[in-house]
């Protein structure tokens, strides 16, 4: 299989050219993805919903991630990320559905990479059950559902940690299921990743508590 192009960038979002995949991880070259996150709201309740990701990702294996996310190749605009959504999920979401966050630059160093993202980041208002979400397996090992405020306490630090529920694939068979999980189960993006996440998702609470 042909190795992914990405086109990569300077700090300042200026096209500097394109390199494969492996090349762009290991040098640090800014390049650009797609991030959705899911909310639900629930007899005025608010809800982040979390894909946990396969035990075998090269990168944060087993962790709690993005509802749905993904790179750009070389030559595709964000509108093209939507892709993500159902290729992992299972869901279709059109682009016109999403709300728009903003374009949010992440860097982040492991053992032996340095991935340097411009994420354009979107909201979507997910109003189906959690159970019709069908994972793709080979990406994606479940899905779970977290009470907003429970979210942000953990984040804060102000409770260790919280029990989550949703669905995971348990020997190849998705069902429903429950499990404690502390902040070291969320994929380390910077805390001004997360903050910008978090305040727009308190807007939407707000305007529930009104």
């Amino acid at each position: 299989m042909a190795e992914e192009l990405f086109d990569i960038f300077d700090e300042k979002m200026n096209h500097i050219g394109i390199k494969e995949r492996k090349e762009v991880h290991k040098n640090g070259y800014w390049h650009k993805s797609f991030h959705c996150w899911f909310y639900q709201i629930e007899d005025d309740n608010l809800y982040v919903l979390f894909q946990k990701r396969q035990h075998d990702k090269d990168t944060h294996p087993n962790s709690l991630d993005i509802t749905a996310a993904g790179h750009l190749t070389s030559g595709e605009e964000p509108e093209d990320g939507i892709r993500e959504v159902e290729e992992e999920l299972g869901i279709p979401v059109k682009m016109s559905d999403l709300e728009w966050i903003d374009i949010i630059p992440v860097s982040y160093a492991g053992d032996t990479f340095l991935d340097r993202e411009f994420c354009y980041t979107y909201l979507y208002s997910f109003e189906q059950p959690l159970s019709v979400i069908i994972p793709d397996i080979e990406e994606v090992s479940g899905i779970y559902k977290i009470p907003f405020q429970l979210l942000t306490d953990l984040f804060k630090g102000t409770i260790k940690s919280i029990t989550i529920e949703g669905y995971e694939y348990l020997n190849d068979v998705l069902a429903s299921n429950q499990m404690e999980v502390k902040i070291t189960d969320f994929v380390p993006h910077s805390p001004e990743y997360y903050d910008i996440i978090f305040e727009k998702l308190s807007k939407i609470l707000s305007k529930l508590e009104e």
